[in-house]
């Protein structure tokens, strides 16, 4: 913290136009945080699933009307055999 001040009171001091900077980077930064939303829900999703294991391969279970045994359970997809629709 200290560092970025004495860097933007420096800037200032020698005439940059920090705040226009300052105010460029904190919109580029949250239009890369928008643009990382999904992917980061996916891998934090992803890794609930492959360290809290609520279920384990061989297992049976029903996912939006779905049925079936989980053969595999890897970092982007879980795959279930023999999905049908449930009643």
């Amino acid at each position: 913290m200290l560092a970025v001040t004495l860097i933007l009171v420096g800037g200032e001091e020698i005439g940059l136009p920090l705040i226009g900077l300052v105010a460029g980077v904190g919109i580029g930064g949250l239009a890369i945080a928008l643009a990382a939303q999904d992917t980061l829900r996916n891998v934090l999703g992803s890794l609930m699933i492959f360290f809290d294991q609520p279920y384990r391969a061989g297992d049976r279970i029903v996912v939006l009307g779905h049925d079936g045994i989980v053969e595999q359970i890897g970092l982007r997809s879980t795959r279930i055999r023999g999905c049908s629709t449930a009643s």
